[in-house]
């Protein structure tokens, strides 16, 4: 199995993806619907990574849904206008501590 991997950049998937976790994700799966993937999108000749949850629908049609949905509102694409849709396999996220601490010299 082949696999890679990304850092993730800006709050759509928060709580569940932040900005700078990495995320692993492989083309050996098919996206199902309600996976979070990375999608790269075709629009005018370039192409657009995303991280977004994904949902199938009728006439093949995709919704591409935020978690962070209250900042970000999902949107529709055909599968046409999808370069590329592979499921995240596993997140990798930041440590942060809950505290700091002193560093003595």
């Amino acid at each position: 199995m082949t696999m890679w991997a990304g850092k993730v950049e800006g709050d759509n998937m928060k709580p569940v993806l932040k900005s700078g976790d990495i995320v692993f994700y492989t083309d050996e799966q098919n996206p199902k619907s309600g996976e979070v993937c990375r999608i790269i999108k075709k629009e005018n000749g370039k192409l657009t990574y995303m991280i977004r949850r994904v949902y199938f629908l009728k006439n093949n049609k995709v919704m591409l849904h935020s978690d962070n949905y209250f900042e970000h509102l999902p949107q529709i694409l055909t599968l046409d206008e999808i370069h590329s849709m592979l499921p995240i396999v596993k997140p990798l996220h930041q440590y942060s501590p809950s505290h700091s601490y002193p560093v003595i010299c």
